[in-house]
């Protein structure tokens, strides 16, 4: 059985994804999201969500864009002078100087999954903006925390050989590497925990610039037996919108929406499904 969860990251960022990511769940591709509960269109999604309940839900830990939702006290290593987060980079520069106070990502994950949970949708799993999550450090928090909250943890899976050589194959740019190896790393360090990993391979469609439609054909057609997630950042252009920051969104949108990819999808019998 291959099975493919595409999962939009950033629900609720700005209204261009938050449209995005809408044509993907109407056109019956993406079946899971991740919420960003601290950003501007958060409500707008969480109105769409409930409408959508074939759609599964899941927290985009966010500790790297924006504002956090707890008190500038609460989480003093997390956030620059004027109140908002560092930046990824600045985040995993303090992490591996050992400046993060990791009480403060508890409090703040915490918080963050609870102004969800109060929405009334069910929550199937959690991951984070810009992969944090994935650092042994904050891994370490969230397995406890998945744990405790009995959901899954995707973006990390456990390692058999044949699918970490399909995914050593299929690599193209020195950030998926990074994400590979530390999801092979998390999965040495916390073995314990297999059973909260729902995915067996991860495709991220977003960021390649030489990520098109040939390249996720051979993907698909090569694709082992098992589930795979497809992270992809969805969006529409807009006039007034940053078109360097949506167009690569735009450009994954429309692959998924590939009628030559879902073709392929169904020649080849992969389905798309939702998280259980």
């Amino acid at each position: 059985m291959k099975t493919l969860i595409v999962n939009a990251d950033d629900f609720g960022m700005s209204r261009e994804v938050n449209e995005g990511v809408k044509k993907g769940v109407e056109a019956g591709v993406i079946k899971s999201v991740s919420v960003m509960v601290n950003m501007p269109y958060f409500n707008e999604a969480v109105l769409y969500l409930k409408k959508h309940q074939e759609v599964s839900v899941g927290l985009h830990l966010n500790l790297t864009e924006g504002m956090p939702i707890s008190t500038s006290n609460q989480t003093s290593t997390l956030i620059r002078e004027d109140g908002h987060f560092f930046h990824w980079i600045g985040f995993v520069i303090n992490l591996l100087t050992r400046k993060v106070k990791y009480s403060e990502v508890e409090v703040e994950t915490n918080m963050q999954f609870e102004k969800l949970k109060r929405t009334g949708i069910k929550i199937s799993h959690i991951d984070s903006h810009h992969h944090v999550h994935l650092y042994p450090s904050i891994f370490k928090l969230l397995i406890k925390f998945v744990k405790k909250n009995d959901i899954k943890a995707p973006r990390c899976r456990p390692f058999r050989l044949s699918k970490l050589i399909f995914s050593l194959r299929k690599l193209r740019s020195f950030k998926q590497f990074i994400i590979l190896f530390l999801c092979f790393i998390d999965s040495r360090f916390f073995s314990n925990a297999k059973e909260y990993y729902d995915v067996e391979q991860i495709i991220d469609i977003s960021w390649d610039p030489h990520f098109n439609e040939k390249r996720f054909e051979n993907l698909l057609k090569e694709l082992p037996d098992g589930v795979t997630e497809v992270i992809c950042h969805p969006a529409i252009l807009s006039k007034s919108g940053n078109r360097k920051f949506l167009e690569p969104r735009y450009n994954g949108l429309k692959l998924l929406l590939n009628q030559k990819i879902r073709r392929i999808v169904k020649t080849y019998h992969i389905e798309y499904s939702r998280r259980k």
